[in-house]
């Protein structure tokens, strides 16, 4: 008799150990399909760039990969600490941590249990101060 593991299953360990690049977080993890810019962002990192630059106007999807990127980062890295600055906290807040968000929430339940979402920071549960995205502005005001 053999076991079969479900698919989901697969790949989510995968992603704990730290085995999955960006590109199979996205189609197994995901289920997304990244258009052609997309594409060269999500090849860059799988190449083990992390210094990239994008130049776009509005509607490429930074924001989208970007939100994506963060969640499989902290993931991929126990030791993460990804702090998300800009000049105004509401534009973080529904931009690009609205995306954080969806990325969180699309994985499978026992993968969203290891994080806690708040309205401002991902963290894991284990390492709260040492495996987390947190979004600030320079200004106190929100």
């Amino acid at each position: 008799m053999t076991f079969q593991i479900p698919d989901i299953q697969f790949w989510a360990l995968q992603l704990e150990l730290g085995r999955l690049t960006f590109a199979q977080y996205l189609q197994h993890i995901q289920k997304v399909t990244p258009t052609p810019q997309q594409q060269e962002f999500v090849d860059t990192v799988d190449a083990g760039d992390l210094a990239i630059s994008v130049r776009s106007g509005r509607g490429p999807g930074k924001s989208f990969i970007l939100g994506h990127f963060i969640v499989y980062y902290l993931y991929k890295y126990d030791d993460a600490i990804i702090p998300i600055t800009g000049a105004v906290f509401d534009q973080l807040k529904d931009t690009l941590w609205k995306e954080v968000a969806a990325s969180y929430r699309g994985l499978p339940e026992y993968l969203q249990n290891q994080f806690a979402l708040t309205t401002e920071s991902l963290r894991r549960k284990s390492k709260p101060n040492g495996n987390f995205a947190v979004i600030r502005t320079a200004s106190k005001d929100k």
